[in-house]
């Protein structure tokens, strides 16, 4: 089983978790979105909350661990590595989070891009977050041995508009926090000593940039 599968978020963990969440679903809500794909689950947090919101959900991954675990949950889930995103539809909103730095050259990365962007409908809209490699710095490659693309917010800018997208919002987030709070947190959390229980578990966590894009329509 991946390792990810196997760790115990703490509950502020899992809270703050949610409540990033909740801010996808309010995006998702406010661009009309009836269908969702998300590429790499996880433990299905977000898949959760979409189907008590009344989206209709889709998964994709390429651990069949992951997809057993999401299928008991009663969500289809297709079993394949990206890319291609080998899936004969589209969708409405297609999110990606923390997938991208896990590809191994900046080919394939484009290449995903692109079917991301070939797969959103009319008016559909991508969500994509990665880790800002200013803030992660050399931890980004210690974390985990299945880092390999650094990401920060310029190179996510550039592959969007490459690939088609229009880029609606691109901020940094630590967890639900976002741009100057997140900043805040960030910084205070690695002056303020003693840690208390809360900073710590803020302080074990890195920013990322979240994008929101659509297709350009001519």
């Amino acid at each position: 089983m991946h390792r990810y599968l196997e760790s115990k978020p703490t509950k502020i963990g899992k809270w703050l978790t949610k409540q990033k969440n909740k801010k996808f679903i309010a995006i998702l809500k406010a661009n009309g979105i009836k269908t969702v794909l998300e590429i790499g689950p996880g433990k299905g947090q977000l898949a959760d909350l979409c189907r008590d919101n009344g989206f209709k959900y889709e998964s994709l991954d390429k651990n069949p661990v992951v997809c057993e675990i999401m299928r008991k949950k009663d969500f289809v889930c297709h079993n394949k590595e990206v890319p291609p995103l080998d899936i004969l539809k589209k969708y409405d909103a297609i999110i990606c989070c923390n997938v991208i730095e896990h590809l191994k050259t900046y080919k394939s990365i484009e290449e995903i891009m692109y079917e991301i962007s070939s797969h959103l409908s009319d008016k559909g809209i991508a969500i994509i977050e990665v880790p800002e490699i200013k803030y992660w710095k050399w931890y980004f490659w210690i974390c985990s041995v299945e880092h390999f693309f650094p990401t920060s917010k310029k190179r996510m800018e550039y592959l969007c508009k490459n690939a088609g997208l229009k880029i609606v919002l691109s901020e940094i987030w630590l967890d639900c926090f976002r741009e100057r709070f997140a900043k805040l947190i960030w910084y205070a959390t690695r002056l303020i000593l003693p840690f208390g229980k809360v900073l710590s578990n803020i302080r074990h966590k890195y920013p990322s940039v979240v994008i929101v894009a659509r297709r350009w329509r001519l």
